[in-house]
């Protein structure tokens, strides 16, 4: 693998990581506004599902950045410097995001748009129940 397949394959696993994190944030900064979300006798609590995914996308981008860092470096290194064996940019270069870490990021993308459906019917709901009751207090006063 050439110094330049590499940056380039790193920078495609970076955006996937990145997609993530941007998946991520809008996740919690939305659930964040609606933490008092009723809940539905019998399925599944949306907040505490987004609370757990959320830890599981953070450990997920922690161990691919943390598996990528070095390998990047010592391949800039060796780039530059000959002094680096190319044995260790080798087994370095294989740091790059393996196949489970992948399928991860695609599991975990589909999973937040699984429960951003899920709190946005739930959010839904809840501003009609809401509606309705503002339109009962309205024709109780109306009259």
């Amino acid at each position: 693998m050439s110094f330049n397949q590499a940056i380039r394959g790193q920078m495609l696993q970076d955006d996937d990581v990145r997609g993530l994190t941007e998946s991520l944030r809008e996740m919690v900064g939305i659930a964040a506004e609606h933490p008092d979300l009723p809940l539905i006798l019998g399925t599944t609590n949306v907040i505490e599902e987004i609370g757990h995914l959320s830890l599981q996308i953070a450990l997920l981008i922690d161990e691919c950045a943390n598996s990528s860092f070095i390998g990047q470096l010592l391949l800039l290194l060796s780039g530059i410097f000959d002094m680096i064996p190319d044995s260790l940019v080798g087994r370095t270069v294989k740091s790059q995001l393996s196949d489970v870490m992948k399928s991860h990021i695609t599991e975990y993308k589909t999973c937040c748009g699984d429960l951003m459906g899920k709190f946005d019917r739930r959010v839904e709901m809840d501003t009609n129940k809401k509606v309705v009751r503002i339109e009962e207090s309205v024709d109780r006063n109306c009259r």
